[in-house]
């Protein structure tokens, strides 16, 4: 039996068809952006629209905008261009320190704009994988297919265990809780645990950036998706942003502080004051969690109270890279840790760009967990799981950690439905308010939260919005 991949084998089991891992595509190279940094052009600069923050959404919105020729004016509070979308070149090799593969590709609206600007991508094979038990040992593939069936068969017992809660109007639970209740009367082998508790992670927890104790078991799943191969990059994402945004005015190191609404738009920043008739915010939801932008007058209920119900979730990424390669020629490394979530996966990058490099990812609890260990307490933890594998291997030569709900531009990796949301909670974050403030972002996305075709769909609605206003 051939292992389906994440998204397929949700799709089979649940008819959800889209998963919330950020995507990553590359592209021939392109032109640096130039951005506006001339401090003394706030107050005094007339403008249309304001647009807070330049990653995908606000981007995308305003390459729509000056095509139009309305005069657009964007305001990012980091040192670069792309928010979640980071390219990090210290190794002078693009690695992604955010986004990660464009998912589902055919009909995804980033594998048209990948052709669009020339880009090239390649295939990346979750199915390309070698499984390994908390001891070291490797999997079998009869093992395997053991496994996956009986993954199957829970998620078939979860959706009748929905349907039956949903018939009788029981209040909303955790997807943890509903696993509990179907699992009640089994006493399930150490390593059956072990096991389930990976497959969970792996297939659930890094794709929402969640633990399942926090998944709404009525909504989790209830983003949409495409179809198609996985695509990721051989020369960094940044590449697609930058021909989006040649042409725009942005200002970087750009703080907002206020948002005032009362009139037109007025927004104040660490730098200055300035004006607008309309305002696009895009600010993600861990910021806008996070209170630290005020609103004037406060945003209308019902957005605060989509804000406080959605949940923003942490998925981090930890490279390591070697002076050779040690570990097995498949695309995937997959570890069945004895504590739920702790490196269960890791990318090897020699696969795809010919690099002794392995990525590991962490979610949820403790994703967030070890942003507060030291760098080296975090390789010493990574290094315990590879020696478990592989016994004696080198220590890695250097390490790029990620740390994203520390991160004070965003406050998490991307969003999910957590216990009591649902998904009007993101249509509600999306509404203008009084067609002139308006919201675009992933977690304004009911259709595809979570990635960043939807925050560039966002982006293009919004943009559609203003512009049947004016």
């Amino acid at each position: 039996m051939k292992k389906l991949t994440r998204s397929q084998f949700l799709k089979l089991l649940l008819g959800s068809t889209a998963l919330t891992t950020l995507p990553l595509i590359s592209c021939q190279k392109q032109p640096e952006v130039k951005t506006n940094n001339n401090q003394n052009q706030s107050a005094n600069e007339e403008v249309d629209i304001i647009i807070i923050g330049a990653g995908m959404s606000g981007i995308s919105a305003g390459f729509d905008l000056i095509q139009k020729g309305l005069k657009v004016l964007i305001l990012e509070g980091r040192d670069r261009i792309g928010g979640r979308v980071w390219t990090d070149n210290r190794w002078n090799i693009p690695l992604e320190l955010g986004a990660g593969w464009i998912q589902e590709s055919e009909g995804n609206p980033l594998t048209k704009l990948a052709q669009d600007f020339q880009v090239s991508t390649i295939p990346f094979d979750f199915d390309d994988s070698t499984f390994y038990y908390a001891d070291g040992s490797e999997m079998s593939e009869e093992d395997q297919e053991d496994y996956d069936q009986l993954f199957e068969e829970l998620f078939e017992e979860i959706e009748t265990l929905r349907e039956q809660k949903e018939k009788d109007d029981q209040d909303d639970i955790s997807l943890q809780k509903a696993i509990d209740e179907i699992l009640a009367d089994e006493d399930l082998e150490p390593q059956d645990q072990e096991v389930l508790n990976y497959l969970l992670n792996s297939t659930i927890e890094h794709e929402y950036a969640s633990d399942i104790n926090d998944l709404s078991l009525y909504y989790w799943d209830s983003d949409q998706g495409f179809d198609g191969e996985d695509l990721i990059c051989d020369q960094g994402y940044k590449q697609i942003i930058q021909p989006l945004a040649k042409n725009l005015n942005i200002k970087l190191n750009q703080i907002v502080e206020k948002v005032d609404y009362t009139n037109n738009i007025q927004v104040t920043t660490n730098q200055g004051i300035f004006n607008a008739k309309y305002g696009i915010i895009t600010l993600p939801l861990g910021v806008l969690k996070s209170g630290k932008v005020e609103f004037s007058p406060p945003l209308p209920d019902r957005k605060q109270e989509a804000i406080k119900n959605l949940g923003m979730g942490v998925l981090n990424r930890v490279y390591l890279k070697f002076s050779e390669v040690f570990w097995d020629d498949t695309q995937t490394l997959e570890y069945i840790s004895k504590n739920k979530g702790e490196w269960c996966e890791w990318v090897n990058f020699d696969t795809i760009i010919k690099q002794p490099i392995l990525l590991g990812f962490n979610a949820g609890d403790f994703g967030t967990k070890i942003e507060e260990y030291s760098d080296q307490e975090i390789i010493k933890s990574a290094m315990e799981v590879l020696r478990t594998i592989y016994e004696d291997i080198p220590d890695p030569l250097d390490s790029i950690i990620t740390r994203w709900h520390q991160d004070e531009f965003s406050y998490g990796s991307y969003s999910y439905v957590k216990v009591g949301a649902t998904p009007e909670d993101y249509d509600n974050l999306s509404q203008a308010i009084d067609n002139k403030l308006f919201f675009a972002g992933e977690a304004t996305s009911k259709e595809y939260p979570a990635t960043v075709h939807g925050a560039f769909l966002s982006g293009k609605r919004v943009a559609k919005e203003i512009i049947a206003n004016i």
